[in-house]
């Protein structure tokens, strides 16, 4: 190749974007299987080559601010149900209505957003879910009735779960095997930063003494304005993503877009070693042959950069769609697949039926035994948790005519939630290192066995100090088994299926968690001991499954190719 065609200067390298270059300077290039210019290199190494450095920096930090942001968009309605319990009049079997129709928004959006990110790409799917959870928690903010409110919120979930399973396969595909799970694993600290910045901003926002009413219909009230708030880091994000960060070099390459993954590569290449693009080693890469059109002689027909397929009908469009997501998914249930996708399917089922419904339910529970110390002194003992949910609450307390419930719970609630979500870090920071030395399973089933015998012992509490020490160890270890999931499943599945199948994985936790919010709103002023026992029981089951699942076997690093000539 000339040496003049494939240099591009330092100079005009983008900080993260793909700026458009000259087709024709690609000319006589090999698409895939080296038959011009010698062997092709395979992704993994070719990956690698580019460094470990600031670009991979700066892609934690926005993978992390928009898992940050899920954490957000999934918890805003945690401190939403006591504060807009009077303006919509709640009973406790509504509340878990509204906390169970973002959740069925995921179950559709996830499935959805999955088969997108596989066929269109990571990049546009993170973008436009964002966007939508934005738009959507604007519209909740001036929703003047339930209904409208509940619609508002299922395109919420819709939304932010497009996020929430594509952000691990976005940020899993630019990374070498040997820093693919301490980074994955990282998520997770952020996770935790969304969930304490929740509170925060409810304990700020929320207690405002607004109240404004400019149609007869509609009462603005702060927890309106907290709603709104909680919203606008997904615009934030949605944008820096659009205009500063690439398409996954994988994904371009598995649709048979090799020139532009390798201008990806090149520019991570430029920015973490700040070398000229000249001394990047890698210039051909090895073709991913699954759905990809190949030529006669086997190498892949080459799609130019900006490669559109002609307009068909929206009809056609749809069909095109259905099949390409049918065979997907006789892709992941069929073969040695089909074992693994129902495991992960299972465990996410465990994991968000309990995790998601406490974490939601949290300060709602903590306002109840705020009320029942009201009522009977904080020196009163009770046989579990589920005596205080049992118990007529204060009148005084629960009283929609009084002016500071009608902003909020009690200032203990948001302090105590505060302290849960802290519980998260240690954790979180040490999250990397125990997937290093203990691997996925050894470490899930450990954390999802021991949260699940947490819950259980909410039925041996005597006091609030102790139901907030179990909240604590719950969510602690709680919070990081879908993330330690997530990284075992990025492992297991090929590129054209992975994003489906953690879309998959997300759609059966999802399904737990509004089946656990609604039992949990049914049952928890006449029976709570059977949801709690449930979760307790479906955590522990889902931890031992996890022992099942395969042992990591990625694309281990091979020798250097600096030392060849190419």
């Amino acid at each position: 190749m000339d040496r003049r065609n494939s240099r591009q200067s330092e100079d005009s390298f983008m900080l993260f974007g793909m700026r458009e270059h000259n087709n024709k300077q690609h000319k006589g290039l090999d698409y895939g299987n080296g038959h011009l210019h010698g062997p092709a290199v395979d992704l993994e190494t070719a990956i690698r080559e580019t460094g470990y450095g600031w670009y991979h920096f700066w892609l934690l930090m926005i993978c992390g601010s928009v898992y940050m942001t899920c954490a957000i968009g999934t918890t805003t309605l945690s401190f939403v149900l006591p504060a807009a319990e009077c303006d919509f009049s709640l009973d406790s079997a509504e509340k878990g209505e509204i906390n169970a129709t973002p959740l069925v928004g995921m179950i559709f959006g996830s499935y959805v957003w999955g088969s997108m990110a596989d066929t269109r790409g990571r990049k546009s799917v993170l973008v436009i879910s964002m966007t939508m959870d934005f738009v959507a928690a604007l519209l909740s903010s001036l929703a003047p009735n339930l209904l409208s409110f509940l619609a508002c919120r299922f395109f919420n979930g819709f939304g932010i779960i497009g996020a929430t399973s594509v952000v691990f396969p976005y940020m899993s595909e630019f990374l070498a095997y040997k820093h693919r799970d301490l980074n994955l694993c990282r998520l997770e600290l952020f996770w935790v930063l969304g969930v304490c910045a929740v509170p925060g901003l409810a304990w700020i926002v929320i207690p405002l003494p607004i109240t404004w009413t400019p149609f007869p219909d509609l009462i603005l009230r702060s927890w309106r304005l907290f709603v709104f708030f909680c919203g606008v880091p997904s615009l934030v994000i949605a944008i820096i993503l659009h205009f500063f960060f690439m398409e996954t070099p994988k994904f371009l390459l598995s649709r048979g877009h090799h020139d532009e993954a390798l201008e990806v590569l090149r520019k991570i290449f430029v920015f973490n070693k700040k070398r000229p693009v000249s001394e990047y080693c890698v210039h051909r890469l090895a073709a991913e042959t699954y759905d990809l059109q190949l030529n006669e002689d086997g190498s892949p027909v080459h799609l130019p950069l900006g490669h559109k397929e002609p307009k068909a009908s929206l009809c056609r469009q749809f069909a095109n769609r259905m099949k390409v997501l049918w065979e997907q998914n006789v892709a992941l249930f069929s073969g040695p697949l089909a074992k693994y996708t129902l495991l992960a399917c299972f465990i996410d089922f465990g994991i968000m039926s309990s995790y998601y419904t406490l974490m939601l339910w949290f300060p709602e529970l903590l306002e109840r035994f705020s009320s029942f110390n009201h009522l009977h002194g904080e020196e009163t003992e009770v046989s579990g948790v589920c005596d205080v949910m049992g118990v007529v609450m204060d009148p005084s307390a629960n009283n929609c005519t009084s002016p500071d419930h009608m902003h909020g719970p009690d200032n203990e609630v948001y302090l105590h939630t505060l302290i849960i979500g802290l519980s998260c870090l240690p954790t979180s920071l040490m999250l990397g290192y125990l997937v290093r030395k203990m691997g996925t399973r050894i470490m899930l089933t450990l954390f999802m066995t021991t949260a699940g015998i947490s819950i259980l012992c909410l039925h041996l509490i005597h006091n609030e100090m102790q139901n907030l020490v179990l909240s604590c160890v719950f969510e602690a270890l709680a919070s990081v088994a879908e993330a330690t999931l997530f990284c075992a499943v990025v492992h297991i599945f090929p590129t054209h299926l992975r994003a489906l199948a953690v879309s998959l994985t997300v759609t059966c936790g999802r399904i737990g968690a509004v089946l656990g919010n609604i039992l949990l709103g049914i049952l928890l002023d006449f029976s709570c001991v059977v949801p709690i026992t449930t979760f307790g029981v479906l955590l522990i089951a889902s931890g031992l499954l996890c022992l099942a699942l395969p042992k990591p076997s990625g694309d281990h690093p091979r020798h250097s190719i600096c030392s060849h000539a190419l």
